[in-house]
């Protein structure tokens, strides 16, 4: 059994920040909007509020970033006689960061500390397991019945891992003016909408509804501040494997050799969920369902000479 534990913390990361972003609820107390909220059509305003007035989103990469991880990792292994073995890796690890992913910038670029969360990345357990065995019959192949019988060998690895963290956003307004468009014409897709619970906890976890969206709603259109989403705050769905192979070695002589093997990548055929909607009223028809899912089951046989 071997184990090992690991923290690291990284201060100054680079990530995009718009600065030129206005600062919240500045398009109200300008006047430029006497009411807001900013929406689709209203959104260019917002270049009057903004440091450098009269220009729209200035994107840079900034090291105002930091993250941090810890985990615990435990190895067990057992070999035997013939290369028989069997090797189980287990991990636990938790990646928390406030710089956001290549695609994004922050919702609010004067508040850094809000995007703290899970990162893209992190899954916090991830198992995996492996195996080779050498079937002790008829090692030898001697006579027809040992080169029917032997040279059989079984392996194959098994993993199974919990989801990645998820983020929702899409809205139809930009509350606090932040700027937050993807387009003058598009949807605020950076923008987060509220999140009043939970939506993992008793979350249905089905095709059809993989969480519980009703827990989120527009923000307040006053002006004052964005959506209270936090970043990742949504488990996607976890994944497990078994990909096994069959193989038949045959001794032809002493120089010469037959393979036969039979491959197969999800041999029991698990439904691996994994894209999910999570765009909140930009695409509504798909909000928390599962759009797609990882390869079903592949088998594959070959045959090599081996000289």
């Amino acid at each position: 059994m071997i184990s090992d534990t690991t923290a690291t913390e990284r201060l100054h990361l680079t990530a995009g920040v718009d600065i030129n972003q206005p600062r919240p609820g500045a398009y109200l107390s300008a006047g430029v909007l006497a009411q807001g909220p900013v929406n689709f059509a209203n959104s260019q305003l917002l270049n009057y509020v903004r440091p450098y007035r009269g220009f729209g989103t200035i994107n840079i990469s900034s090291p105002r970033f930091q993250s941090n991880y810890h985990s615990l990792q435990a190895q067990w292994q057992w070999r035997a006689s013939d290369n028989n073995m069997v090797m189980l890796n287990y991990t636990w690890s938790h990646a928390l960061t406030d710089a956001p992913n290549q695609y994004t910038t922050p919702q609010n670029v004067y508040d850094i500390h809000a995007e703290y969360g899970p990162a893209d990345f992190d899954r916090r357990h991830v198992f995996t397991g492996s195996y080779i065995y050498h079937l002790p019959f008829y090692r030898l192949q001697r006579g027809t019945t040992g080169h029917l019988l032997g040279g059989w060998e079984i392996s194959g690895i098994v993993y199974a891992q919990t989801g990645l963290w998820l983020t929702v956003n899409g809205v139809h307004i930009d509350p606090a003016g932040l700027g937050v468009a993807a387009s003058n014409s598009g949807p605020f897709f950076d923008a987060r909408p509220d999140q009043i619970g939970n939506a993992n906890r008793h979350a249905p976890h089905t095709r059809a509804q993989w969480f519980d969206g009703s827990l989120f709603t527009d923000p307040p259109a006053d002006g004052i501040r964005p959506g209270n989403a936090s970043r990742g705050s949504i488990l996607g769905s976890g994944a497990w494997r078994w990909d096994t192979s069959v193989f038949k070695n045959t001794n032809v002589n002493e120089r010469m050799s037959v393979q036969f093997r039979i491959e197969a990548t999800n041999v029991l055929n698990h439904t691996n969920f994994d894209q999910i909607g999570t765009a909140f009223l930009f695409d509504p028809i798909h909000f928390g369902q599962v759009l797609s899912a990882r390869d079903p089951r592949i088998i594959q046989l070959g045959l090599k000479l081996l000289f």
